[in-house]
């Protein structure tokens, strides 16, 4: 893999090598090396141009696009490299490109044509040539964009090109969506085509970015009729192809995308936008999709509910906090009745429950056990039912039922944590409320109670269930709080089990798991070691003993002014002014110790000074005088012992050599004898040599009276 430097280096571009050449087609350019990243990024002006030029061309690059390729036999660049090419060019925003699609160019460079100067018969023949050249451009020009959706007009479609093909009028929405919209005007048979292919993603893609045109801001309120019609035709059809479910998946991702958006973006969205979801909800109500989720089993279609739902309270939130919005646009917006919207899915809530789900397949864990998953569908379900249980007047609707379902399903799916929180949450809030209908419906007529003694008490928490974290966390509150519910308290008193027999259970537990580590809590920004609750095993430190800081002499305090609030907090002015006076006269002391202290040592220095310099001149001169004669000395004796020495080393070797000639002559036995002299004569020598150096270090160690005299006049004047 080579580093490209043309990307990141002003080199000569490929595309201008190639404009040079007058039959330059649109293959030509593809077939070159890394040329994409040059049409897309910096030549990608002169490259519009040269389509814009040259039409043909432009409309063979959209029929890579369109013309599916089933024919394995041809050439894989044509098959495969040649539609990616073009749906990444006309996928890259290029204004140039898909204005052409829509205006005509400007005629400046064709004047010379329209106004022949001479009459002579071959510029007439050109002129008519242009002409028609200019004509023909014109025809395909105009027809560029009926080739590109002539591609809807197939039975079916391969996902690949659906991809390519929706790239491009993607961008095309994105930058001229209104005048798409006015082409779709003229040409209805275009969406019904589109109508046909919902069972492709990319294809309902395109239908999000006409419904919304969110990319443009100018484009909000254009075409709202419209797109509200395109939305109840989606609404129509979801309901007609219920037996597909990649159909009712697509559509359905459509409407939730369409809320959410709403809901995330309020702020920039127009009132004309958020008018048109309002006609939509009160035309294709959420029983419309849950009779389609009953039906099809799909989670998509409870999502479009709760989407609904978060649109409408973001409405009423809005309305009521929002007092820059006049009257005239509250009144534009008014919001359905919740009641009557929701009413009645509640009472769906136990069969959707309740029913067998087909998509989910049962499987045997590693201990052996058929497990059977919740699936996406109920948990979607069950976190719409939480929704709608914090709206206060939908809470009457709610029947033991729907909480009994709950809590056989949490009994079943024993290891699904998103189930165990959410039935904790549908818990909570039923004991929080202040309706005794529906705390009667929740304590009483389900067997809540005995379903959390069963599942957590002693016995069964050596089996270890996945949810007893979360019902040890719900008892404890239900113990803490029971005051508050007086529907709660009837069902303890009327159990035959002894409730608080079951928490005293808990309190081995309760010490386990609500213990901090070490005593501390991490959430406390200023925390503190508390005195109940500590590990035996840790020895904690012994607090630092308190010391009064006692400034050196000779040092300036320096006082900072930093959190002198924060010390003076809680003290008295009185107080305040007393410690600072303490704090100056105990400076003023300081200063005056300091400068006697000064005075003192300067006199001293003085008296010591004259002193020194009458003394130290004359002992100075006789001690160099001492080491002067003692150096000469030592550099004598040293200069003889090398000379001995040197003479000797002579000596020894010409005996050496004399001894080896009377060896070779006489034999073994007085080379051996030789030897043993030599070895004689070198051991004297070297015991001749240590005495000397043994006498040498005598002399020096032996001291010399002058020196000695001169140290103790040293001592005496040192002590006067």
């Amino acid at each position: 893999m080579f580093f490209n430097f043309n990307r990141f280096f002003g080199f000569q571009q490929k595309l201008d090598n190639l404009l040079k050449n007058e039959s330059l087609t649109i293959e030509t350019i593809f077939n070159e090396d890394d040329i994409l990243q040059e049409l897309k990024g910096s030549s990608s002006v002169k490259f519009a141009d040269y389509l814009i030029q040259h039409p043909q061309e432009y409309k063979k690059m959209i029929g890579y696009i369109v013309d599916e390729i089933t024919d394995e036999s041809l050439d894989k660049t044509q098959r495969t490299k040649y539609p990616f090419y073009s749906s990444e060019i006309l996928g890259q925003e290029n204004e140039k490109l898909i204005n052409f699609l829509f205006d005509k160019p400007e005629d400046e460079m064709y004047e010379e044509i329209n106004n022949p100067i001479e009459d002579d018969e071959t510029q007439l023949v050109e002129t008519i040539n242009k002409n028609d050249q200019l004509k023909e451009n014109e025809e395909i020009r105009a027809n560029l964009l009926n080739n590109l959706l002539q591609l809807l007009e197939n039975d079916a479609l391969i996902v690949t090109t659906a991809g390519y093909f929706a790239k491009a009028v993607n961008t095309i929405i994105l930058k001229r969506g209104v005048c798409f919209w006015e082409h779709l005007k003229h040409n209805p048979q275009v969406i019904s085509n589109m109508f046909k292919h919902c069972y492709l993603k990319h294809i309902v893609d395109i239908f999000d970015k006409l419904i919304s045109l969110d990319d443009n801001y100018e484009q909000h309120n254009q075409y709202m009729n419209d797109r509200l019609a395109l939305m109840q035709r989606l609404a129509l059809i979801l309901k007609g192809k219920e037996y597909s479910q990649v159909i009712v998946q697509n559509i359905c991702e459509l409407f939730e995308g369409q809320f959410k958006k709403a809901v995330y973006q309020y702020e920039t969205q127009t009132q004309e936008y958020k008018k048109m979801l309002l006609q939509f909800i009160q035309q294709y109500t959420p029983s419309f999709f849950m009779s389609i989720a009953l039906s099809t089993q799909q989670a998509v279609a409870y999502n479009v509910i709760i989407a609904q739902l978060e649109f409408l309270n973001k409405l009423a939130f809005s309305n009521e906090h929002q007092d820059q919005i006049e009257n005239t646009e509250k009144e534009s917006l008014k919001i359905p009745d919740i009641v009557q919207l929701y009413s009645i899915i509640i009472k769906d809530f136990s069969q959707a429950l309740n029913q067998k789900d087909q998509f989910t397949l049962s499987f045997k864990s590693t201990d052996g056990f058929c497990i059977t998953p919740l699936g996406e569908c109920k948990l979607s379900l069950i976190y719409l039912i939480n929704n709608l249980l914090s709206k206060s007047e939908l809470q009457n609707y709610y029947s033991y039922n729907i909480f009994q379902s709950i809590i056989n399903l949490v009994n079943q799916h024993r290891s699904n944590n998103q189930l165990h929180l959410l039935f904790e949450k549908i818990v909570l809030t039923v004991f929080s409320s202040n309706n005794e209908q529906l705390q009667k419906e929740m304590f009483q007529e389900t067997n809540l109670i005995t379903f959390i003694i069963q599942n957590n008490n002693e016995e069964a928490r050596k089996n270890k269930f996945g949810f007893q974290g979360v019902l040890t966390r719900l008892s404890n509150y239900l113990h803490q709080n029971q005051s508050q519910s007086k529907q709660f308290q009837l069902v303890l008193q009327q159990m035959n089990t002894n409730w608080n027999q079951y928490m005293d259970g808990l309190d081995s537990v309760n010490k386990y798991e609500q213990e901090w580590i070490l005593g501390v809590n991490p959430k406390q920004k200023a925390f503190q070691i508390s005195e109940e609750v500590s590990s035996p095993n840790i020895i904690m430190p012994e607090p630092l003993v308190q010391y009064a800081y006692t400034q050196p002499s000779g040092f300036r305090k320096c006082e900072s002014f930093e959190n002198n609030d924060e010390d003076n907090e809680g003290k008295n002015e009185e107080e305040i002014q007393q410690e600072q006076n303490e704090q100056q006269q105990i400076e003023q002391i300081g200063t005056e110790t300091d400068q006697k202290q000064e005075e003192s040592n300067q006199n001293n220095n003085e008296q010591k000074d004259q002193l020194e310099l009458d003394s130290t001149a004359n002992i100075k001169e006789e001690i160099i005088k001492t080491q002067q004669e003692y150096v000469s000395l030592d550099e004598q004796k040293n200069e003889q012992d090398k000379e001995n020495q040197i003479n000797e080393n002579v000596n020894v070797d010409n005996q050496i050599e004399n001894n080896q000639l009377d060896q070779n002559n006489d034999g073994n036995e007085e080379i051996i004898h030789t030897q043993e002299v030599q070895v004689e004569e070198n051991q004297k020598t070297q015991e001749n040599s240590l005495t000397e150096q043994q006498d040498i270090q005598k002399e020096d160690k032996e001291p010399n009276p002058n020196q000695e005299e001169l140290i103790k006049q040293d001592d005496n004047e040192q002590q006067e």
